[in-house]
């Protein structure tokens, strides 16, 4: 009878959706925040997959045989292989991804296009910022153009050039004020945990003299700060000059044919408000049909923040 007996088998844990479910509850932040984060990373690798397919397919097109929409998809793949390199690291290495908030801090425009559909309005809105501040300065920026080359220009105001035509660009302050602000918070709080545990009321607000901006512009920093705009901002408008002589090729029925938001997109770069059309973009054509020069190219996109 004793051998008929069979040990006693504790019931193993059941690790299914449905125990998760009701480990945390769908009301949860943390569940919410996951599940964004699961989204993000599965609609982005899928379209990275195909803009992968589309660049080994294509890459190998010499440069006078691709089209205007072939060109302009390149190369912003091209432009996200170095945000893709280090967002991998988030992707890959489990837990990782508590690392990301940090690595935005200092570098927010890092995340490759596929990842972005969730910051895609915040973005915008900050680009709108951007150029909003840019604008009060373009004025100046013509002046100087038409007196010299970039080269010639402050850095400032190579900063709102950049800003203006919806760069993302490498500046050196940002990161070191990131830092500095950061430092500065961090004592803050330290500050006002030691009045709260000694029951003080006394409390350090966050604007104060100690939040200050740090700009780059002593020697050496200064010179090698400008270099770096000039070069960032001289190789982004070469890069839509080819757009624009790709372009040419096409004919009205094919301009009208181009997705609406890849002509969205076209005209935002070159300076152009928010909602303009492609009869704006037929203007557009027209008009650096025959122009070579950076420069001349910089002050016609300068120009169409007046229209």
């Amino acid at each position: 009878m004793l051998s008929a007996i069979r040990p006693f088998k504790p019931p193993l844990p059941s690790f299914s959706f449905s125990f998760l479910s009701n480990l945390v509850p769908p009301t949860s932040p943390v569940r919410q925040i996951v599940y964004e984060f699961y989204l993000i990373c599965k609609d982005g690798s899928k379209d990275l997959y195909e803009e992968l397919k589309f660049f080994k397919s294509h890459h190998k097109i010499p440069l006078k045989n691709q089209d205007f929409l072939e060109y302009r998809r390149l190369r912003l793949i091209r432009s996200d292989f170095p945000k893709l390199f280090f967002f991998t690291f988030f992707l890959i290495i489990p837990l990782s991804e508590f690392l990301l908030p940090p690595y935005l801090f200092f570098f927010p425009y890092s995340i490759p296009r596929n990842y972005v559909k969730f910051f895609l309005e915040k973005r915008r809105n900050s680009f709108r910022e951007c150029r909003r501040n840019s604008v009060l300065s373009l004025k100046t920026v013509k002046e100087g153009i038409l007196k010299g080359k970039i080269e010639d220009l402050d850095s400032e105001i190579l900063i709102n050039i950049a800003n203006f035509m919806r760069m993302e660009y490498f500046s050196m302050n940002f990161m070191i004020n990131q830092l500095v602000n950061l430092s500065m918070k961090i004592t803050l709080f330290v500050m006002n945990s030691v009045f709260f545990l000694i029951g003080s009321k006394r409390r350090i607000i966050g604007e104060n003299p100690l939040f200050i901006r740090i700009k780059l512009d002593f020697f050496p920093f200064g010179i090698l700060r400008k270099k770096i705009m000039v070069f960032q901002i001289k190789r982004h408008l070469k890069k839509l000059m080819m757009e624009d002589q790709k372009i040419q090729d096409f004919d009205q029925k094919k301009l009208k044919e181009i997705d609406q938001k890849i002509t969205g997109e076209y005209l935002l770069e070159r300076g152009f408000s928010e909602g303009d059309s492609s009869e704006k973009m037929e203007i557009w054509r027209e008009k650096v049909k025959n122009v070579r020069n950076l420069q001349e190219f910089l002050f016609l996109c300068l120009e169409n923040s007046e229209k």
